[in-house]
């Protein structure tokens, strides 16, 4: 045990006295000597890769300037289809930009097309109806179909000393319809008004008017020789039932005229919008 701390002791003595001082003395050398060298070095370097990086940049801007300045034949070929791309990029969004508006005016016609159509069958509609109403005046009724109609409210005769008889019929709505009939049924007058507008003439043997004349539409001042000529005053009721008729004429009239009108009305804005 002595033994190994006396050879302890002896190598601790000689790091102390050799080992240590010249362990410090390479440190020293190292940081005074070889340290500095090192950076030294590095500095240099550092300072060399800065001119160069200098250097590159300054010949990329020299690169740049000279193909700005001086270009080849092939960049101006590039640049030229470049911007010939370009250009056709913008007449293309300016084309598409054309055609939605196309479009939009095509959907929009189409619109006004259909419009057009249901406008054009509507004027069809109207003036089918005012040509039907044109053709279809009111009719006419023979006094011999009214006399043996049947369905009659009621019924009431009186004879007369020549063997005639009238007859008074309520009809459906209410008026009175009258007839003077001899004795083998030939109406001899009745208290229907001449339905052309210009007589006041009754009907009298004739079957639907005063006589021939009023059949076609002749004025009252030119009637044939065998009209009779009698007023409407003569009988009870015939000037409600012209009155009545007139009314009726002129609603037919109204109906007519409106008719025509929307007929035309529609076509002018079918028109206008087939346009």
């Amino acid at each position: 045990m002595e033994k190994s701390n006396l050879r302890a002791q002896k190598k601790l003595t000689k790091s102390e006295n050799e080992d240590l001082p010249q362990f410090q003395a390479g440190i020293e050398h190292i940081q005074n000597v070889d340290l500095l060298k090192w950076q030294a070095a590095v500095d240099e370097q550092s300072e060399r890769f800065q001119l160069s990086a200098n250097a590159a940049s300054e010949r990329e801007v020299m690169r740049l300037r000279a193909l700005q300045e001086y270009p080849s034949p092939k960049l101006l070929q590039w640049q030229q289809e470049e911007t010939n791309f370009q250009q056709s990029i913008e007449n293309g969004k300016k084309e598409g930009d054309n055609l939605d508006t196309v479009i939009a005016q095509l959907l929009q016609g189409q619109k006004n097309y259909k419009l057009a159509i249901n406008l054009l069958q509507q004027a069809k509609k109207h003036n089918d109806q005012y040509e039907h109403l044109k053709k279809n005046p009111l009719p006419f009724p023979r006094m011999v179909d009214v006399f043996h109609q049947s369905g009659h409210r009621s019924l009431s005769e009186t004879s007369v000393a020549d063997g005639s008889r009238v007859v008074s019929i309520e009809n459906t709505k209410g008026g009175k319809d009258l007839f003077h009939v001899d004795k083998h049924g030939h109406i001899l007058s009745t208290n229907f008004p001449c339905p052309n507008s210009n007589c006041v003439y009754l009907v009298t043997w004739h079957d639907t008017h005063c006589c021939n004349a009023c059949t076609n539409g002749s004025n009252h001042k030119s009637h044939g020789r065998r009209c009779e000529r009698k007023l409407l005053h003569c009988q009870q009721g015939a000037q409600q039932k012209q009155d009545a008729r007139m009314k009726l004429g002129q609603a037919q009239q109204t109906s007519q005229t409106k008719e025509n009108d929307a007929s035309n009305r529609t076509f002018t804005q079918a028109r206008k919008e087939a346009k």
